[in-house]
């Protein structure tokens, strides 16, 4: 058999992974969960055999009719590439990467015999060659899908389409999976990550099928990425023919398979397998099935809503074509209801674009913002009619760029070639060892802990923003800088930050003088607040005072980290202490008319700044009173003996204070003169008492 191909862009026929495709992450080879007699447990029904069309060729050498399987609803409904145009026009083409994706915003079926179970089908056709003979097997990536629990499970299943009765042996495939009854093979993808999963909408997810030789035996791998990256569940290898080779997935809209299916590439919504059927009750879903054509992933150029090698169908589905997503990628959107089977779009209604960009292999193709990844440098892109902004991307910074307008039908060549590009460097001077920090210049971002950070841009004057750094400042954030004619440098210097943190003094009762010690130096006055300006830390503190105040903390840490620091020290101002002996010991005492103890004649007590009365009475002698004006944090003595009551002579008056020829009344000289003396004794008595010396109250 021979692979042309017509119609259409060039496409690979050559079997095998093209270079420079990314690697795909492998899952676990043959992998089952423990306690799990067999993969039937997961209530997968299998699919049953293709679909046959009357006859296997067309008549006088015509092209396929892709409306003879399936004339009306229900039927497999999606995209599917027959290798004929919905104008009659045939092609073929060989592939080695054929791939569906669907975009689910909204999906729900029920049927009563089906649940609310279906399958997203991508069905293609894989052709092998040994000597003289030619193989087809029919390859099928299976989705299983719940709309009601979003439960996704993957399965894999191969059919023999080749002459004869259609058979399928145990030493004919080999992989993951088993062959049933010398019927089919199937896999289900249990273990790996993305299957058996509930997904949540909006959703999207792809399959993937990959014709190449693996170990000297033709090989299709099967992968899908749901959301968990790309995952290969099965290796399928066919080891009957060790001189083989794959041709790829051949889609010819010029014959028939031998059993009489399609060669052709379908992405279906179906019935949940066994040949059972679904009904769709609502539905928004968008369905797009591209071919690797040796650069880049294309989509078809032709396809129709429907495909027919499958027996497992859909009904009350619509389809109509979109670009999607503004990218301009040919998708049918399928909606609920009832619609008529036919041609969705061909070469007369679509354009197609190709970019070649020489030897730029590190670039990245941008199509109205979409990247399109390709090798090569060439890209061919099936496109809906529109207008396209082109742009080719190097180290973030586009280096070339055009608009084009493609009108129905048209085939529009390209090439963009970047313009040269000049180094740009950025010098952080100022920052410590190891401190990340950022800037952006011509849309580009740019970040890392090195002093340098350099970009390469197309001449021009490009705005520059450069990132704050916390506890350093720049003179300007923002800038300007000419690129072109060699390399730019441009100088960042930074310095420290500082702010200017407060000590705020509560509950000051003013005119006290205080001061703070941190990093190094006292700040001291007698205002409220103290200021000190300190860059980003943690800053260790101490504050003191005279003994009149006590201060609340006297100590601490005050963090700066990108703001002032605000530190409360809180005033309480000291009492006085007033102290001394009584004599007799017996004696009652009171200041400011409250009793105060006395142990063995002694007396301690202290009490808030300001002037009090002191009292000493005891029966049979005369009675005490003295004025003391105590002041904060002072300590003041006040010794006191009673005299006894003379004995009362004819006409005598007994005095009342111990400072003898003074009365009660006399209460300016007790202050002026008594209260003198009284100090006297206060500095005396000070001087003789040791530590621990006379009880306090």
């Amino acid at each position: 058999m021979v692979l042309t191909v017509a119609s259409v862009l060039p496409l690979v026929a050559a079997g095998g992974n093209p270079a420079g495709l990314p690697t795909r992450n492998r899952g676990p080879s043959g992998l089952e969960p423990a306690g799990v007699a067999s993969r039937n447990e997961l209530s997968v029904a299998p699919l049953s055999a293709p679909r046959a069309t009357a006859s296997g060729l067309p008549p006088g050498g015509l092209v396929i009719n892709p409306n003879e399987t399936y004339t009306s609803e229900p039927a497999p409904m999606g995209i599917t590439d027959y290798g004929v145009t919905p104008s009659g026009i045939g092609y073929s083409y060989a592939t080695p990467l054929v791939q569906g994706t669907a975009t689910i915003d909204q999906l729900a079926v029920d049927q009563r015999d089906s649940g609310t179970n279906m399958t997203f089908q991508l069905n293609v056709v894989d052709v092998l060659t040994s000597g003289s003979s030619t193989y087809a097997f029919w390859i099928q990536d299976v989705a299983y899908f719940d709309t009601n629990s979003q439960v996704i499970t993957w399965e894999d299943n191969v059919w023999n389409l080749s002459a004869g009765t259609g058979e399928l042996y145990s030493s004919s495939v080999a992989g993951n999976g088993t062959v049933s009854s010398n019927v089919y093979y199937s896999d289900v993808a249990y273990g790996y990550p993305g299957s058996n999963v509930v997904l949540s909408e909006p959703l999207t997810f792809t399959a993937r099928v990959v014709s190449t030789n693996a170990s000297g035996s033709p090989c299709v791998a099967f992968e899908y990425d749901d959301g968990s990256g790309w995952v290969t569940f099965d290796n399928v290898t066919f080891p009957f023919t060790t001189v083989g080779v794959n041709e790829g997935f051949l889609v010819d809209g010029f014959a028939y398979t031998p059993l009489g299916g399609y060669f052709d590439a379908e992405w279906d919504l179906s019935g949940p397998g066994g040949g059972l059927s679904q009904t769709a009750v609502s539905a928004n879903v968008n369905l797009s099935l591209s071919v690797w054509n040796g650069h880049n992933f294309q989509g078809v150029r032709a396809a129709y809503d429907h495909g027919s090698n499958t027996a497992e169908r859909i009904s009350n589905v619509v389809e109509t074509v979109s670009a999607g997503n503004g990218s301009g990628e040919l998708v049918t959107h399928a909606t609920n209801g009832s619609g008529q089977l036919g041609g969705l779009f061909g070469p007369g209604t679509t354009s197609t674009l190709r970019v070649a960009t020489g030897s730029v292999e590190a670039a990245t193709l941008v199509v109205n913002g979409a990247d399109v990844p390709y090798i090569g440098g060439l890209a061919n892109m099936t496109l809906a009619p529109g207008n396209y902004s082109i742009g080719l991307e190097l180290n973030g910074t586009i280096v070339g760029s055009t608009n084009v307008t493609l009108v129905p039908g048209e085939f529009r060549a390209i090439t963009l070639v970047p313009v040269p590009l000049y180094e740009v460097e950025f010098i952080s001077n100022g920052l410590p060892a190891g401190q990340y920090w950022s800037v952006s210049v011509g849309g580009v971002p740019l970040a890392g802990a090195l002093g340098e950070l350099s970009t390469q841009l197309p001449a021009g004057n490009y705005t520059y923003r450069v990132g704050g750094v916390p506890g350093y400042s720049l003179a300007a954030y923002t800038s300007r800088t000419q690129v072109g004619s060699g390399s730019t440098i441009v100088q960042l210097d930074w310095f420290l930050t500082v702010y200017p943190s407060e000590f705020v003094a509560q509950n000051d009762p003013g005119g006290v003088r205080w001061s703070v010690l941190i990093d190094g130096q006292t700040i001291s006055g007698t205002s409220s607040i103290l200021f000190v300006s300190l860059p980003n830390g943690s800053y260790p503190y101490t504050v003191t005072t005279s003994r009149a105040v006590t201060l609340s903390p006297a100590s601490g840490v005050a963090p700066v980290v990108g703001a002032p620091a605000f530190v409360d020290v809180f005033f309480a101002v000291s009492p006085g202490e007033l102290y001394g002996s009584v004599f007799p010991a017996t004696s009652s005492l009171t200041v400011a008319g409250v009793a105060t103890n006395l142990t063995n004649g002694q007396y301690s007590a202290s009490f808030p700044a300001g002037n009090y009365t002191v009292d000493a009475t005891l029966a049979g002698y005369l009675p005490f009173q003295a004025n003391v004006s105590l002041g904060a944090g002072t300590v003041t003595a006040l010794n006191i003996t009673l005299a006894p009551k003379p004995a009362p002579g004819p006409g005598s008056t007994p005095t009342s204070t111990t400072f003898e020829g003074l009365g009660t009344t006399d209460w300016a000289l007790v202050g002026a003169v008594g209260i003198a003396a009284v100090g006297l004794v206060v500095v005396a008595a000070r001087r003789r008492r040791g530590p621990g010396a006379g009880p306090s109250n």
